[in-house]
């Protein structure tokens, strides 16, 4: 357990300042993106030989799609001669298999709040306070932040169920003040850094973090769950359709007046241009998964991959969602699917989930830890029905 638990904090250091180095200017002088697909690959095999697996063996139908994942986010980009974009995107998946693997036991989640919380801490401070980080994109510095702040929250421990039942408990009720301290402050940080969503949308996740219970209806539905996948394209389709009304001119002017740029700030014609690319390569795609950005997961998706690639993009999504929903009992799992769907929401505007060109890491590493804590219910599970 202790080698476990020293692997586990090593190895999410390790994504952590993988993926902020990958955000920095130091990525091309350094070749980042590419030693990061290396030290997947590296990971997901000392964790293979490790036998660090409480699962059984994989389905067929997974074997199935895996293939057809290969064929369409490796093969569709080199053949269209984009090199390795489509691999480098490939081993974001193995995040999930990598990160599933570990042991998530309190103590481990704790720990990977504490480490989070003190990246993006530094991050913010950084960014706010110091010059180290003057000349980088403070949008994106600031999205990383905002999805470093959902591992975050999935392993702190609010326990606003202990305050509600025991008014005494001083403990429970500091953590939970603390918790909303921080969230506030680093939402602060955040607008600083010209990134309204991502401050918005912390805020709201962290509302729902706390009072988590109020989700578990909404997470047994297989609806809502696939709608929540699927948010990205829902928003760009309605905002596309938004546009071409007849008071768009009228919007636009006054958007303009209170805050300098139209009220879709361009993402109507970005967001239909991608589905004209995707019109044009229906199946495939046309394998450029770094071309400009997209500012929408899903249009990327369509754009680069095509209806198969984002089939299998949402499949694999949605998939680890629902086995999620027959765990609803257990809090972090719960926490775990908010930081998820609060980082999918929030990529219906941005996008460093669906690219190989930053390899940000973070929404793949929580469908892992929600992965990982199922996997080590089972197993405990199984070690107490042994025991009886």
């Amino acid at each position: 357990m202790k080698k476990h638990r020293i692997l586990f904090i090593v190895v999410f250091a390790v994504m952590g300042v993988m993926s902020f180095i990958n955000n920095s200017g130091y990525a091309q002088v350094i070749d980042t993106n590419n030693r990061t697909s290396y030290i997947l690959l590296l990971l997901s095999l000392v964790i293979t030989l490790m036998g660090m697996s409480y699962s059984s063996r994989m389905k067929k139908r997974q074997l199935l799609l895996g293939f057809f994942a290969i064929a369409v986010f490796w093969g569709s980009p080199y053949m269209a001669g984009y090199g390795m974009d489509g691999f480098r995107f490939l081993t974001y998946f193995l995040c999930i298999y990598i990160v599933s693997k570990l042991c998530f036991d309190e103590v481990n989640l704790n720990n990977m709040g504490l480490i989070y919380g003190g990246l993006t801490g530094t991050l913010l401070a950084v960014c706010n306070f110091g010059t180290f980080l003057k000349g980088w994109n403070p949008n994106s510095l600031a999205i990383q932040a905002f999805q470093m702040l959902m591992i975050f929250c999935v392993g702190f421990n609010t326990d606003y169920e202990a305050i509600s039942v025991k008014k005494g408990n001083g403990v429970a009720r500091f953590r939970l003040v603390l918790f909303a301290a921080l969230v506030l402050y680093a939402a602060y940080l955040m607008e600083t850094l010209e990134c309204r969503s991502a401050s918005l949308i912390l805020i709201i996740a962290a509302v729902f973090m706390i009072k988590n219970k109020w989700v578990t209806g909404l997470f047994k539905n297989k609806l809502a769950l696939l709608i929540m996948v699927i948010m990205p394209l829902l928003v760009a389709i309605i905002t596309i359709s938004a546009s071409k009304m007849p008071q768009m001119p009228a919007w636009n002017a006054w958007s303009m007046q209170h805050f300098k740029k139209t009220l879709f700030n361009g993402r109507d014609h970005i967001w239909e241009t991608g589905l004209q690319w995707f019109y044009m390569s229906p199946l495939w795609g046309r394998g450029n998964i770094n071309y400009g950005n997209w500012h929408n997961s899903a249009i990327a998706c369509l754009a680069s991959f095509g209806g198969v690639g984002y089939f299998i993009y949402v499949t694999v999504f949605n998939a680890v969602l629902y086995k999620s929903s027959f765990y609803l009992d257990d809090v972090f799992i719960r926490k775990g699917m908010i930081a998820f769907f609060a980082v999918n929401i929030q990529q219906s505007f941005e996008n460093t989930i669906c690219q190989s060109g930053l390899m940000i890491l973070h929404p793949y590493i929580i469908l892992g830890i929600i992965l990982g804590r199922i996997m080590y219910i089972e197993h405990n599970k199984h070690l107490g029905e042994e025991n009886v």
